[in-house]
């Protein structure tokens, strides 16, 4: 049996000062949405939280623009404020079969 493909996703989202307080629910919220293999990290170089994740998916493209309309979307309804949000693709591509 062929092993499914895989796609890596590393997105940064932007914000208005303070947002990353919110990461808890912003995580919970990600979650619930069946993000897998779910990484957020705050990058102090790019004053933005990182998130990674990966999908049973091979298309790639696809797939980043679907996340990064869905992490805008989950940010909306976390933050208080979302001026001066958005969200930018760092990386999308498959990741090799085993």
């Amino acid at each position: 049996m062929a092993n499914q493909q895989r796609t890596y996703l590393k997105l940064l989202l932007k914000g208005p000062p303070g947002f990353e307080r919110a990461l808890p629910d912003l995580q919970q919220d990600l979650e619930l949405r069946h993000w897998e293999d779910l990484s957020i990290t705050w990058n102090q170089q790019a004053n933005g939280l990182v998130i990674e994740t990966q999908f049973g998916s091979s298309k790639v493209d696809l797939i980043a623009k679907h996340f990064q309309e869905e992490l805008f979307e989950s940010a909306c309804g976390v933050l208080t404020s979302v001026q001066g949000m958005r969200v930018e693709i760092l990386d999308a591509r498959l990741l090799p079969t085993d």
